[in-house]
């Protein structure tokens, strides 16, 4: 038998029950706020020494951990809502020996540089419920969430089912109310707001409905077979005719309901999920023992720089209505590397206004400065761009022309395509961005009038004001591409 672990949660409660049961000692932490915490403090007092840090993501209350790498054990981050949080996620993961995902396609997506070496796919666990039979079912389609202006698809996705065919979408429900009416239901209709895996897929098929959902890759079918255990639309055309076909076939639509709930029966209940967490945790620690004891990966002495990058990121996404001095003071301190160096002066050109900053930037190409760092260079030319000066804007797009690495450098061929202007040169550096896999943050915020973009996309929004009026039609294939 395995020996227990004595394992520190932080949130995560849905996993608490299950690896107690699996036989390990948890000590469960929730704090009252969002924040940050020292670990340190949490484990003051008390005779607990963790084997395994799991920390699981809180949706409403997020919380940064400080004293991570003075653990000398695993630590494993649950990064849950990966797809609307990579622009934060991408610098605390760092801190992590392994990271947990519903998304595991998207941070693969990503650039090495902000992506993990060590990602695990895993989801919230499904719930272990009695299979009730389709002519038992009162409801043909139920669709429950938060109905608002943010939710455009959902709201389409509501209309269509009323109109369509009577059902009316509920918000509001409490977690056994939803799942007291999903098993009174055949079919479950599902959208994403980022063509993610989401909770509406589970919870459906732990209730033995179908799951009827967008098509969102190998991240949903790893999890049910489409055709099989759940169905997938492209399109609402593709939602209609799935749906008429179940009502026609009613027995069909109870085998693919009663298929996706035996999945859930056999992979997806807690008691899995555990031992997941258990297999992940005894490699990272054999791993540990056969390095000899060396420095664990998450073992850094840069915690408070990547500490220092969530909180910015978090201010800068957020537009708190606060000038960020303390965290521009805080950055003083740290160690200027050309990340540290970048965000800060994409902090005070959000919030000074990019005029402030042009001193700096004539003082980093004077010293020569991280010649070939790409985020330094991004930030420093979508500055000056900023304040329409193209000559100092077009020196930091030649640093990283000639000095970037290859794969953060012009493709063949556009090298010599030197920009004309302002406009052309955020064409330039939103081309490269893509070609580097810096596409897009999803579920990160820009102010239009003052942010400075880090991303493929958000550049080419800063094109336009360059190219008033309409798209420009040179936009629009770029556009498409992202």
């Amino acid at each position: 038998m395995l020996k227990a672990m004595n394992i520190l949660l932080i949130d995560g409660a849905v996993l608490l029950a299950p690896l107690r049961e699996a036989g390990h000692n948890v000590l469960h932490f929730s704090p009252p706020e969002a924040g940050s915490a020292d670990l340190r403090d949490i484990l003051k007092g008390r005779d607990f020494a963790p084997d395994l840090i799991l920390q699981a993501e809180h949706l409403g209350r997020r919380l940064l951990l400080r004293g991570l790498p003075a653990a000398n054990c695993p630590k494993i981050f649950w990064a849950i809502d990966s797809h609307l949080n990579l622009w934060w996620h991408r610098y605390y993961a760092r801190l992590f020996d392994a990271v947990l995902t519903p998304h595991p396609s998207l941070w693969r997506a990503l650039p090495p540089e902000w992506s993990h070496p060590r990602l695990h796919h895993f989801t919230k666990p499904g719930t272990a419920r009695p299979f009730k039979p389709h002519r038992e079912r009162s409801h043909l389609l139920s669709l429950v969430g938060v109905l608002n202006e943010h939710r455009y698809l959902r709201l389409k996705l509501a209309d269509l089912l009323k109109i369509r065919w009577g059902a009316a979408a509920r918000q509001g429900l409490s977690f056994a109310e939803m799942l007291d009416l999903y098993d009174d239901t055949r079919i479950i209709p599902n959208e994403s707001i980022a063509r993610e895996v989401n909770f509406r897929l589970m919870e459906a098929a732990s209730c033995g409905a179908v799951p009827l959902t967008q098509d969102v890759g190998p991240d949903q079918d790893d999890l049910f077979t489409p055709g099989e255990e759940s169905l997938v639309y492209r399109d609402a055309e593709e939602l209609i005719a799935h749906i008429e076909a179940l009502i026609a076939d009613p027995e069909r639509a109870e085998r693919i309901g009663r298929a996706a709930w035996e999945r859930v029966q056999r992979e997806h209940l807690p008691g899995r999920r555990a031992a997941q967490i258990e297999e992940i945790a005894r490699a990272l620690i054999a791993e540990k023992e056969a390095a000899g004891n060396a420095a664990h990966s998450a073992a850094r002495n840069d915690e408070p720089g990547i500490l220092w990058l969530c909180a910015a990121q978090m201010h800068r996404s957020w537009h708190a209505a606060d000038r960020p001095a303390a965290l521009l003071a805080q950055a003083e301190s740290l160690p200027q590397t050309p990340e540290i160096l970048a965000y800060r002066l994409r902090l005070a050109a959000e919030y000074n206004g990019a005029s402030a900053a042009l001193p700096a930037l004539e003082q980093i190409l004077a010293q020569n400065l991280h010649r070939g760092d790409l985020d330094l260079n991004l930030a420093c030319s979508l500055i000056a761009a900023r304040t329409k000066d193209f000559a100092l804007a077009l020196q930091f797009w030649l640093r990283q022309s000639l000095y970037g690495k290859a794969a953060q450098k012009p493709a063949p061929g556009r090298a010599a395509a030197k920009p004309a202007n302002l406009y052309e040169l955020c064409l330039a550096w939103a081309d490269l961005l893509a070609k580097a896999g810096r596409k897009a943050q999803l579920g990160m915020t820009v102010n239009s009038a003052s942010g400075i973009p880090e991303c493929a996309w958000t550049t080419l929004i800063l094109a336009q004001n360059f190219a008033p009026g309409q798209t420009p039609a040179a936009d629009l294939p770029r556009l498409d591409k992202i």
